[in-house]
């Protein structure tokens, strides 16, 4: 089957989602599938490298600003373009890609595709904790369209929601396994010198995500201090992203006199480096859909401690290569990372748990699948 992809996203940030659609792109090849891709906001740095995947796919991208009260003009300048007419298909990620999307359809009755990443959409905050909100997504939703969650979890939240089981189906999220892997000897070296992170720092802890209140960033600093009483280690701490709570988090850094155990490096379109220069990554996310900063953990050999309930625990590969912890105790989460990475100073038995994770990522959380399994719900919907 000949398939044109209309994916209709948000912007360009470097979050979830947006890495979802660079890995889709990159995963596809031209003579499968050609992708244009309209975006409704122009913010963010992975703009030229979309753009740049687009092109290789023989499509287009164009940028429309979009509010919530013109989805139906965009769906309509969506039609004028001259490539609109040899679309096959139409995919969305979030709310208000969707609700644009819904709207083209609904005239062109293009087969659709949405991609849903749960949370913020799905009633766990705004704006679907609204009951006539509720409604309208559920009611509007084309019988010809077909649902994907990026986990278990999102797929339960679109039955409850959406109340047709038949239309829902899950699409794990991937990523790019050559991008993600074990670092050597000689990258872990230069990535610690590249942030600064004294030779003889244990554990090199990894917080990646943004600096705001539901990662739960500040607990890393929490971590981080009581680890720093002990005797047996001499932790420093990696925060990757940026966001509202940085200048508390620096702030307690200073009052605690813990700046010299800690970099903070902002947002970065890669943080590959810091995965190589991590010996374990601490996630105390409140609430994920799936976890991206669990999978690529797994994929670089990392262990992984992550929040019980906060659903990137069901992303995380078993006992001893990761664990959960419940509550917000600061000497409950350093206890258990301390555990976690008992053994580590044995070069045998690190090697053996980094090549168990990467294997558990391998076998789970593939990109490569992951554009397989999406391209099959495509031609699913040209069915339905």
């Amino acid at each position: 089957m000949s398939i044109h992809l209309l994916k209709i996203i948000r912007g360009f940030a470097v979050e979830g989602p947006t890495s979802l659609v660079v890995g889709l792109l990159r995963a596809w090849q031209r003579e499968e599938i050609r992708v244009s891709v309209v975006a409704l906001g122009a913010a963010g740095p992975l703009r030229d490298t979309i753009e740049s995947e687009v092109t290789r796919l023989g499509g287009t991208m164009i940028i429309i600003p979009t509010g919530w009260r013109k989805t139906k003009a965009t769906a309509e300048k969506i039609r004028q373009q001259p490539w609109f007419p040899s679309v096959t298909h139409v995919g969305a990620h979030l709310l208000r890609a969707d609700a644009v999307a819904r709207h083209l359809v609904r005239e062109s009755k293009l087969p659709y595709l949405l991609t849903e990443h749960g949370l913020h959409a799905l009633g766990e905050g705004p704006p679907l904790t609204k009951p006539f909100v509720r409604k309208w997504y559920r009611d509007s939703f084309p019988p010809h369209a077909i649902a994907a969650g990026v986990s278990p979890k999102v797929c339960g939240q679109l039955r409850e929601l959406l109340q047709k089981p038949e239309q829902i189906a899950l699409v794990p999220n991937g990523i790019d396994l050559t991008r993600f892997s074990i670092a050597s000897a000689e990258r872990r070296a230069a990535a610690r010198e590249r942030f600064g992170i004294p030779r003889d720092a244990f554990p090199v802890i990894a917080t990646v995500g943004s600096l705001g209140a539901h990662k739960g960033t500040a607990l890393s600093v929490e971590i981080l201090g009581r680890l720093s009483r002990r005797n047996d280690c001499a932790p420093h701490l990696l925060l990757c992203g940026e966001g509202p709570l940085r200048e508390e988090i620096e702030s307690r850094l200073f009052h605690w006199k813990l700046e010299k155990r800690a970099t903070l490096t902002g947002t970065l379109d890669d943080p590959a480096d810091v995965y190589a220069a991590a010996d374990v990554v601490v996630h105390p996310s409140w609430q994920e859909s799936f976890g991206l900063v669990v999978a690529e953990a797994a994929a670089c050999g990392l262990p992984v401690l992550t929040r019980a309930g906060s659903g990137a625990d069901e992303t995380a590969a078993p006992w001893p290569l990761a664990a959960s912890v419940a509550g917000n105790e600061p000497d409950t989460w350093a206890g258990s990372l301390m555990a976690l990475l008992e053994g580590m100073d044995n070069a045998e038995r690190r090697a053996e748990r980094a090549h168990a994770a990467r294997a558990h990522a391998e076998k789970n959380h593939s990109i490569t699948e992951t554009a397989k399994r999406y391209r099959e719900l495509l031609e699913r919907a040209s069915g339905s």
